[in-house]
C-alpha cells in the first residue's frame, strides 16, 4: 500500500512503522536501503506540512537496557535529523528502548519486530 493511502486513515497518536528504515546491529547510521522508505516520507510531508510527527526509535531486549535505550534515542534522532533537513513540518523524536514492544520478544522474529524505527501522528 501506498503511504499516501496508508496515511490519510490514521489519526493522532497512530504509531506507523516504517518498515525499510534499517540499521546494522549496534548502529545508529542509516542502511543504504532506507532512504526510499524516508523519501517517501517527505514528499508526504512536503505535501501534508500541517502534520506533525514524533520519530522513535525501539529495540528489543537484548542486551544492556540503558545501551538499549541510548541507542533507540541516537536511531531516532539520525531519522529525525535527515527528515527535518527535508522538510518544514514540526518534528520531535524520542528513544523508547525496550519499554514499548510491540509482539513478545521470546523468538527471534518478534525481536526483530521490536527494533523499529517508527513515527506517531502528533
Amino acid at each position: 500500500k501506498a503511504l499516501q493511502e496508508m496515511m490519510d486513515g490514521l489519526e493522532k497518536g497512530d504509531e506507523v512503522v516504517l518498515k525499510n528504515v534499517t540499521f546494522d546491529s549496534n548502529s545508529y547510521e542509516l542502511d543504504k536501503t532506507s532512504y526510499t522508505e524516508l523519501s517517501k516520507l517527505i514528499s508526504y510531508l512536503k505535501k501534508n506540512p500541517q502534520i506533525e510527527l514524533e520519530i522513535q526509535g525501539h529495540t528489543d531486549n537484548i542486551g544492556d537496557e540503558t545501551d538499549n535505550q541510548v541507542l533507540s534515542e541516537l536511531r531516532a534522532k539520525v531519522v529525525f535529523e535527515y527528515l527535518s533537513a527535508k522538510t518544514t513540518n514540526k518534528l520531535t523524536y524520542k528513544g523508547y528502548g525496550e519499554l514499548k514492544p510491540i509482539i513478545s520478544n521470546q523468538s527471534k522474529e518478534g525481536r526483530m519486530t521490536n527494533r523499529r524505527t517508527s513515527f506517531v501522528i502528533q
